[in-house]
């Protein structure tokens, strides 16, 4: 990956997901309990969910999770998905 997208992955986080998902991927901000947002740092679902479901729930949104279909392109759809990645612990 070109060093470039990891900021841009780290941009577009902050931008779009930061408000449910916490800047840290853990899911505990006030938003983020009321809708229940997935905590992106659990090792059990990073290895449960695989990148194309994960590219889908960011492109088609899933349960409270809005589409993002008609906001980001496929690419940053992909740099999102390699940087939602970064938080496995």
């Amino acid at each position: 990956m070109p060093t470039a997208k990891p900021k841009e992955g780290k941009r577009l986080f902050k931008q779009k997901c930061s408000k449910c998902h916490g800047s840290d991927g853990v899911g505990e901000t006030t938003l983020g309990q009321i809708v229940g947002a997935t905590d992106l740092t659990n090792p059990e679902w990073q290895e449960r969910v695989d990148d194309t479901r994960l590219i889908n729930s960011i492109t088609y949104g899933r349960g409270q999770m809005p589409s993002f279909e008609k906001k980001l392109s496929k690419e940053q759809i992909a740099i999102l998905s390699t940087y939602v990645r970064s938080f496995r612990r």
